[in-house]
C-alpha cells in the first residue's frame, strides 16, 4: 500500500500535478499483482517445504523483514511525509458541499468490494481460492493447484493493497511506516466484521471509520487507540465478528 501511494507521489512530482491519480489504478493494480505472485512464489513456496515448526514462524518474518527493508529505503528516498495536492471540482447535493475526490474514491472502492465478493462466489478461480484457505489438502485431492491458487490469492491482496494506496494518498498525506497502524486498524475491521466476510468487513470499516471520526472530535491523538479497543471489546463480546460463524467443537 505504501509502495503504491509512493508511486503515485513520484509520478505527480514528475509530471508537475499532471497526473491524473485514478488512472494509476490501471498501472498499478497489473505490476503489484505481478510483483505479488513472484514474491509468493520464491519467497514464500519453498518455505512450505521446510519442518512444521519452521513453516509456522517463516512466512511471517520473511514478509516482516521485506516489508522494513521497503519502509526504510522509502524512509531515505522521499521527504518525512509525502502527498499529492490533487483534487476533483467539488460535488454540491441538497445544499451541502461535498468532495467529489472522496466520493468518486467511496464508488470505485465499493465497486472493487462488489466485484471481489462476485469473483470469489461465482467464478471457479473464487472458488478454488476458498477451497484451498479452508482445506488445503482437501482442495488438493479435488484436483486444484493449491501452489498455483494459493501464489494468485497472495497476489490478488497486494493488489488490492496497491488500489488502497492511491485511495488512500488522495485523501492525506502519508509516510512510509504507515503500514504498521494500517494493518492494525484492518486487523479490527476484519474481525470485527466476521473472518471470510467481505460484506462484514465493508460494514466494520464503517463503524471504525465512524468511532474514529466521533473520537478525534475530542482528541485527534486517540483515533488509533479506537481499532485496538473495538478490537479487544469484538474479541470479549462476540469473537467470530459481526458476520462470522462460530466455529462448532467435534
Amino acid at each position: 500500500m505504501m509502495v503504491s501511494s509512493l508511486a503515485v507521489y513520484l509520478l505527480f512530482q514528475l509530471t508537475g500535478g499532471a497526473f491524473n491519480p485514478f488512472s494509476a489504478l490501471a498501472l498499478l493494480i497489473p505490476m503489484l499483482f505481478a510483483a505479488g505472485y513472484l514474491f509468493e512464489r520464491y519467497l514464500i513456496k519453498p518455505l512450505r517445504n521446510k519442518p512444521v515448526d519452521v513453516i509456522e514462524w517463516a512466512p511471517l518474518l520473511v514478509t516482516l523483514g521485506v516489508a522494513l527493508i521497503i519502509e526504510d529505503l522509502a524512509f531515505i528516498t522521499v521527504p518525512r511525509e509525502f502527498g499529492v495536492s490533487y483534487s476533483l471540482p467539488p460535488t454540491k447535493l441538497m445544499g451541502l458541499t461535498l468532495s467529489t475526490t472522496r466520493l468518486a474514491s467511496l464508488v470505485l472502492v465499493s465497486a472493487v468490494a462488489v466485484g471481489l465478493h462476485l469473483f470469489l462466489r461465482k467464478t471457479y478461480m473464487g472458488k478454488a481460492i476458498r477451497a484451498t484457505i479452508q482445506d488445503r489438502e482437501g482442495a488438493l485431492t479435488m484436483g486444484i493447484n493449491v501452489d498455483r491458487i494459493s501464489s494468485i490469492t497472495f497476489a490478488l491482496g497486494v493488489a488490492l493493497a496497491a488500489a488502497a494506496g492511491v485511495f488512500l494518498i488522495m485523501i492525506r498525506s502519508v509516510d512510509a511506516y504507515v503500514g504498521l497502524p494500517i494493518t492494525a486498524k484492518a486487523v479490527a475491521i476484519v474481525i470485527l466484521g466476521g473472518m471470510g466476510s467481505i460484506l462484514g468487513s465493508l460494514i466494520g470499516a464503517l463503524i471504525l471509520g465512524i468511532s474514529e471520526v466521533f473520537v478525534s472530535f475530542f482528541n485527534p491523538a486517540w483515533s488509533f487507540t479506537v481499532a485496538w479497543a473495538v478490537l479487544i471489546i469484538i474479541l470479549l463480546v462476540r469473537p467470530q465478528g459481526l458476520f462470522g460463524k462460530r466455529a462448532e467443537r467435534i
